[in-house]
């Protein structure tokens, strides 16, 4: 079939996603988003979600698994989410939010250093299969342009922007009188979750943070429950890395009064970026944040800092003493993401072209 009918006649497409088993991401709601827009347009649409675990002696085995896939019936097959990509086809695009577990220079396997020899041999494996089936897609489509510049960069593979339409702020309710920050990261070092604890602890502010995560690493994990426990703050500071359902981040954004991360360079936008643009909330992110400030600027569509404590602690007493409008922050940022992005028709046109 000539690929440029795709747009013009109905077709059979598949949404192939991987998902972490009981734990929310974004891109669920881009899968849902995505099936109706196709089915809107009469394209007959079928969602295949993969269960997929972020841990290294799981990866390789799970990537051979997905190569076992066969969707050879459908004439357009969408890959979300890495390691969705690894499923083959003759008319395959992958459109990729956040970057791959084989992603940057130092790669860590969920969290965890590569200390062995053993591990690199993993790494590399995947290296090579990652290369192997995007050579397989007609496009790949990035989320974010520090994502492409990643994925030329480090993995040598070319790339169109396509940013995903936005919806409607969900109607989260009034947060004007909240007392909480909410942090929404990957938990290791490099989250800097630690200099978030210490400054609420010496700022003169009485707010509160809540984090979500859906992993981490043991150890880093017993190392800020231990400072929260030393710097008195267990009625403050509310921890949780177990499984997080759609239903508690939804209720945790409606009451927060921003979204902080701290994460640093990275080449793809976190969870709480991600989420905070779609939801129209005031986003927090550290000055060497990477993807993170592709959207964020300083005074305009959030707040930009320093990531050491007396920055932080700082910001903090701002926020409450309401020098910094956190409401019209969020709905910049909202507003200039949207703008960015195409309407569903033309990323149908994208996708299906």
């Amino acid at each position: 079939m000539h690929h440029a009918l795709l747009r013009e006649i109905k077709v059979k497409v598949a949404i192939a996603s991987t998902f972490v088993p009981f734990a929310a991401n974004p891109y669920r709601g881009l899968v849902v988003a995505l099936e109706e827009a196709l089915r809107l347009e009469g394209h007959q649409t079928e969602v295949v979600l993969l269960p997929q675990v972020d841990v290294p002696d799981r990866l390789i085995s799970q990537i051979l698994a997905f190569r076992l896939v066969g969707l050879e019936s459908v004439d357009r097959l969408i890959c979300l989410r890495p390691q969705a990509h690894m499923i083959p086809h003759r008319n395959k695009v992958v459109w990729l939010l956040d970057g791959l577990l084989a992603g940057v220079e130092q790669w860590k396997f969920g969290g965890y250093p590569i200390k062995h020899t053993r591990d690199r041999g993993q790494l590399d494996a995947v290296r090579t299969s990652d290369k192997r089936c995007f050579d397989e897609c007609k496009t790949v489509f990035v989320g974010s342009p520090s994502l492409k510049k990643s994925m030329l960069s480090v993995h040598a593979i070319g790339s169109v922007l396509l940013r995903p339409p936005l919806p409607v702020p969900t109607k989260l309710g009034n947060n004007a009188q909240s007392s909480t920050i909410l942090c929404l990261s990957s938990y290791d070092e490099n989250s800097r979750l630690h200099i978030i604890i210490q400054a609420l602890a010496c700022s003169s502010s009485t707010l509160n943070l809540k984090i979500l995560g859906n992993r981490c690493h043991p150890s880093f994990q017993r190392l800020l429950s231990q400072l929260i426990i030393d710097l008195g703050m267990e009625q403050r500071v509310s921890l949780d890395f177990g499984p997080t359902s759609e239903e508690v981040l939804t209720t945790a954004l409606a009451e927060c009064v921003a979204v902080i991360d701290l994460e640093a360079s990275g080449t793809t936008a976190g969870d709480g970026m991600i989420r905070c643009t779609r939801a129209a909330r005031c986003m927090i992110v550290a000055g060497d944040g990477g993807a993170n400030l592709d959207d964020v600027i300083d005074g305009v569509t959030g707040v930009v800092i320093e990531p050491d404590v007396a920055s932080v602690a700082a910001m903090l007493h701002s926020l409450e003493a309401g020098a910094i409008d956190h409401a019209a922050l969020g709905r910049n940022l909202h507003e200039r993401a949207g703008k960015a992005a195409m309407s569903w028709p033309e990323t149908l046109r994208q996708l299906l072209g």
